[in-house]
């Protein structure tokens, strides 16, 4: 594993065994189906509705009242599509220990609301590459852009990531080497505070 060659932890327990961690994931599956249940419902009345005369003019004014919240619901739908499921972090969970990893997370120049997600060495260098659409607050809470995270799965594909302690945990897809943008010089050496954490007692105080 990698992250062991650099001397960052691995934990000795699936991602799953941590607290937390699937009572998170199966909050964010119930949203998701909340939210595609809604959609089936509303497109449901509208065609029920549209079967009976004299009641397009009452669809035409429901049209404009839910148009904010059916174009809402698209837009996730849309914006989701190709993401890992919930299903599939779950999996990731059960199947994969968490490693830690020194991170720096930067803007996406080529798509909307989505981050790139750098896994350092030691020496700075970019190990793996993914892109996220990261939560706000991990996002704003990263001075420079630089902190910790758990990685869980196979750095090649799609992974389950967290904050430490698991107080938020997201997904991130690979970078294929191929599509990631050159980099002229490897990035800074990893602060020693960083480094430190990744190479430490990382996860005996979220298992007690």
């Amino acid at each position: 594993m990698l992250a062991e060659e650099y001397g960052y932890q691995v934990s000795d327990r699936r991602a799953a065994e941590f607290p937390g961690v699937m009572e998170l994931l199966r909050s964010g599956r119930r949203k998701s189906l909340q939210r595609g249940a809604a959609g089936v419902t509303v497109l449901a009345c509208v065609g029920v509705l549209w079967m009976f005369p004299g009641t397009h003019l009452f669809l035409f004014a429901g049209a404009f009242l839910l148009a904010p919240y059916v174009l809402t619901v698209l837009w996730i739908v849309i914006t989701d599509a190709g993401w890992p499921g919930a299903a599939e972090l779950m999996r990731l969970a059960r199947q994969h220990p968490f490693q830690v990893w020194p991170c720096q997370a930067e803007e996406d120049s080529k798509r909307w609301n989505t981050k790139r997600l750098l896994l350092l060495a030691p020496d700075g260098k970019v190990a793996r590459e993914f892109r996220t659409k990261m939560p706000d607050s991990v996002w704003h809470g990263m001075t420079d852009g630089r902190g910790v995270l758990w990685i869980a799965g196979d750095l090649r594909f799609n992974c389950l990531v967290a904050t430490p302690g698991a107080d938020s945990v997201w997904a991130v897809r690979a970078i294929p080497p191929e599509a990631q943008p050159p980099r002229s010089s490897h990035l800074n050496a990893v602060e020693d505070e960083l480094l430190r954490v990744a190479t430490q007692e990382a996860f005996r105080y979220w298992l007690l």
